[in-house]
């Protein structure tokens, strides 16, 4: 259960060290063509997240740690002893990365340069995944029936609702509200800013994981247990599309060539989806990456993923001077 003292504490960074870079960038790169970045400090990394320094930060839930990587692949750890069993991580409005200690109940901020804050609340419990909102807070999973709302000051409150069953990831959505994946009952919620929920379910869908938000105004999501990946618009109507080279799909993120790109766990693989349904998978030739987890845009136009192990780069073909990268959120101005 979470502290319940008041909103928060300071933490103090304890260590922060580069580390060497084992896989260099491709020379000349093609589409789908991945890049596997490794170190004796990172092991199992989860969440990732484009920060607003043009690198990529990550948790890693083995080693207790929060983790920046350069689109250089040079990368650098920073640890807290507030921090056990990190997950999720993203960039915050006030230009630090917000991410959540799942073991120890707290939600926390890390600034570009390492210094790091934590709070507690006595309804953050086990919280999860962690997303920007459109009203200037911090969204996050807080428990089994909980989703929560921190704003940059510390100042936590908590919604319940029937239809929460377990939610482990959430997103804003093109509409002003949040989306979340409930996994206990393989429903997908909506929550307005002011905490009024909704929530959709469709017959197709069987072990709800992660969900972003899409460039063509639709919610897409990865259905673990059935080999899909869906698109929910905000109507609520529901499409699933299913490829053999999809096998155990959990992190997706929209990419800056207008599609979606997910990772897939069983096979190793990463992959590219149409709003039609069009499905790519590609593989490290390598067989350096292992177990995909999460997937973000980053600063760079590439896509960059977690695997146990490290931290992957997978090109999309899209050069930085011709897109906006990553892609905006919803709601947020471009330019």
């Amino acid at each position: 259960m979470g502290v319940g003292r008041s909103f928060g504490a300071a933490a103090v960074v304890m260590a922060a060290f580069a580390l060497p870079v084992v896989s260099p960038p491709p020379a000349h790169a093609a589409v789908g063509d991945i890049a596997a970045f490794e170190s004796g400090d990172v092991a199992i990394p989860l969440g990732i997240a484009a920060g607003p320094d043009a690198a990529l930060w990550f948790t890693d839930f083995d080693r207790d740690l929060i983790g920046r990587i350069t689109t250089d692949g040079e990368i650098t750890t920073f640890t807290d002893r507030r921090i056990d069993d990190p997950l999720d991580i993203t960039a915050g409005p006030d230009g630090a990365l917000w991410f959540t200690s799942n073991a120890t109940d707290r939600v926390g901020r890390i600034t570009a340069d390492g210094e790091m804050t934590t709070f507690t609340h006595r309804q953050i419990d086990g919280p999860a995944g962690i997303t920007a909102g459109p009203d200037g807070a911090l969204w996050f999973t807080a428990s089994d029936t909980r989703i929560g709302r921190i704003t940059a000051g510390g100042r936590v409150k908590t919604f319940t609702h029937r239809t929460i069953e377990n939610p482990i990831d959430l997103t804003a959505g093109p509409d002003g509200a949040l989306w979340f994946t409930n996994t206990d009952n393989d429903r997908i919620g909506r929550i307005t800013t002011r905490g009024r929920v909704k929530s959709f379910s469709d017959p197709e869908i069987d072990g709800l994981n992660l969900i972003a938000a899409g460039p063509d105004g639709a919610l897409w999501f990865t259905s673990f247990g059935n080999n899909r990946i869906g698109r929910l618009a905000t109507d609520g109507d529901i499409t699933t599309f299913t490829d053999d080279a999809i096998d155990g799909p959990v992190g997706i993120a929209a990419g800056p060539d207008g599609a979606l790109w997910f990772t897939s766990e069983s096979n190793n693989r990463i992959g590219r989806i149409t709003d039609d349904g069009t499905v790519t998978t590609y593989e490290d030739p390598t067989g350096s990456v292992n177990t995909p987890r999460r997937i973000t845009a980053g600063p760079d136009c590439n896509l960059w993923f977690t695997y146990v192990g490290g931290i992957g780069r997978v090109e999309s073909g899209v050069a930085p001077d011709a897109a906006e990268c990553p892609p905006p959120l919803p709601g947020e101005p471009s330019g």
